[in-house]
């Protein structure tokens, strides 16, 4: 499963891929190639998630290059790939610590871009030249944070209204945000710029807040895309994510069409009812 999802990751990156340019550089990738990677890690555990997200970067750099190959993006893809698989495992299903968690990373990321701001002002990169009042470096962190902590909200408010009912195997809205949390709003603003400044020599504090504010804009709809991707797999694939969170073994007692249901083949057509 991990070898297709990373099949299906490269296939992505090549052909449904695109940069953000600032100066000529290629600061920002837009693209779906982290779905697979991100869907890996949820579902076989983090250990499975890192070898998809590593080892589809390692092969498209090789096979389908971008600019030079550089290793510390490599490491930058298995921790995309190995983050979220640990922040599920141990806040799945448990609304308090998500909310927690969630929380957390949206404040550090803020306090993040709080610092950076005034390091932006009459920057130059190439042709592009970047320069914001003082006004504006205190509006747009106060901003991001409230606008990151409602998303958060709206996502608990709409578990608590559609998502009675779910099944254990399933991941909650909540679930897939806080993945998406943890790669977009912490992991990647805070280890991309560094990648960035020792291959380009880009300053920090602007691929930062390029990096932040981006992830920013597109993270909802990659979230909600990735949560209504995501419950089908968690159908398809519910033994093996029982496995990786470890959730007791169900006992069927009842019958269908005189059959026990403790066989799983026989379970099939019950579950597709």
């Amino acid at each position: 499963m991990t070898a297709i999802l990373m099949a299906l990751s490269i296939v992505l990156s090549r052909f449904l891929s695109t940069y953000i340019y600032v100066g000529g550089t290629p600061l920002v990738e837009i693209g779906f190639q982290t779905i697979p990677v991100m869907v890996c890690s949820l579902v076989c555990g983090p250990v499975y998630g890192a070898l998809c997200g590593g080892g589809a970067d390692l092969i498209t750099a090789l096979v389908f290059p971008v600019g030079p190959f550089f290793p510390g993006f490599t490491i930058d893809s298995a921790l995309l790939g190995l983050i979220p698989g640990l922040v599920m495992r141990f806040a799945k299903g448990r609304n308090v610590r998500l909310l927690v968690l969630g929380s957390v990373i949206v404040s550090l990321s803020s306090i993040g871009l709080s610092l950076a701001m005034p390091f932006v002002e009459n920057l130059k990169i190439g042709s592009f030249e970047m320069e914001l009042p003082l006004l504006w470096r205190i509006v747009i962190p106060i901003s991001y944070l409230v606008i990151a902590m409602a998303i958060l909200l709206v996502c608990r408010l709409l578990d608590g209204r559609f998502g009675k009912g779910r099944k254990k195997q399933s991941f909650s809205l909540l679930d897939c945000f806080l993945a998406y949390y943890s790669r977009d709003l912490f992991l990647r603003p805070f280890l991309a710029p560094v990648w960035l400044l020792v291959l380009y020599g880009i300053p920090y504090e602007v691929s930062f807040l390029s990096q932040l504010l981006g992830s920013l804009v597109v993270l909802p709809l990659e979230a909600i895309l990735f949560h209504v991707l995501l419950y089908p797999v968690s159908i398809v694939c519910r033994d093996e994510i029982e496995k990786t969170y470890e959730v007791p073994p169900r006992i069927y007692t009842k019958l269908y069409k005189g059959k026990n249901l403790s066989n799983p083949f026989l379970m099939l057509p019950y579950r597709m009812r």
